[in-house]
């Protein structure tokens, strides 16, 4: 991408986020339950989409645009762990792209570590990754999502396959290691933490060092 263009974008990104931070009117709880999930009537979606179009619109965003303004609205709340303050982000941005994959993947995160509905959350992130296969970080939200719920072989399975799509994965390698060395496993729990303490995902030796240790005793 050419310089110049970089520099639009960025310039651009923080007046599309500062108009998303206004909200459009919606149906009663529309802001507090993943829509994905609730009963909203067609007609309450044609109405806030009609809404959320024109105060796009009149911001010189396209529908694409907005959503994914309110995605990274949602996201930036997600990490900082405020699922009640997301969700009205993500409810908007789904209104105007319900297959955005980043979009679907913010309303499982609020579904497993706020709603504590793990089969929903999972069966979320699965129709993310249908929708883009070749994105390391789903498959990365998908680990970490198995290996909440114990299912250790499918999340290394999940991580694994994020290493396949980008080796520069940050953090598959330490989740690789913890989870190794949670199976037993300290020939592949080491061989994992020492990538990523190359890559600086493990600061500290001594963990390593204590892999060392428990794999020459089973020696």
């Amino acid at each position: 991408m050419p310089y110049r263009y970089v520099i639009s974008a960025l310039l651009l990104a923080p007046l599309l986020l500062a108009g998303c931070q206004t909200f459009v009117s919606a149906p009663r709880g529309f802001d507090e339950k993943a829509i994905r999930f609730g009963k909203p009537t067609e007609a309450e979606m044609v109405e806030v989409r009609t809404a959320l179009n024109q105060n796009a619109t009149e911001r010189g965003m396209s529908p694409a645009q907005a959503a994914n303004a309110f995605s990274r609205l949602g996201w930036e709340r997600i990490v900082a762990r405020r699922y009640d303050e997301a969700m009205p982000y993500l409810n908007r941005a789904w209104a105007l792209a319900p297959d955005n994959p980043a979009v679907i993947a913010g309303l499982a995160m609020v579904r497993r570590y706020r709603d504590r509905d793990a089969d929903a959350a999972i069966a979320e992130l699965r129709r993310a990754i249908a929708l883009r296969p070749d994105d390391p970080a789903l498959r990365v939200h998908y680990g970490r999502m198995l290996a909440d719920e114990g299912e250790d072989d499918a999340a290394i399975a999940a991580f694994l396959q994020a290493l396949t799509l980008d080796p520069n994965t940050p953090n598959a390698h330490l989740a690789l290691a913890l989870l190794y060395q949670r199976k037993g496993d300290y020939r592949q729990a080491l061989a994992h933490a020492r990538i990523g303490h190359r890559t600086g995902e493990i600061p500290d030796p001594l963990w390593i060092r204590a892999l060392e240790k428990k794999l020459a005793e089973e020696s």
